[in-house]
């Protein structure tokens, strides 16, 4: 099996819903972190991305259209 491409981590991500999606990639930059996935918009749905906090876990945020 070859490995994946692109940033995408692995299989599974927990995802967090947050309200303000770029502040949060402000707050996890500032705070170590490393946003490995841009801010996307899933048309008609929200945005996501992904990052790795200072320990190397992945996850995501979540932010739902209004």
């Amino acid at each position: 099996m070859s490995p994946k491409p692109g940033p995408w981590p692995g299989n599974m991500a927990f995802y967090i819903d947050v309200e303000d999606l770029d502040t949060y990639l402000k707050k996890i930059s500032a705070a170590g972190g490393k946003v490995i996935v841009e801010k996307q918009e899933i048309p008609g749905m929200g945005c996501l991305a992904l990052f790795e906090d200072p320990d190397g876990r992945v996850l995501g945020l979540w932010q739902q259209k209004k």
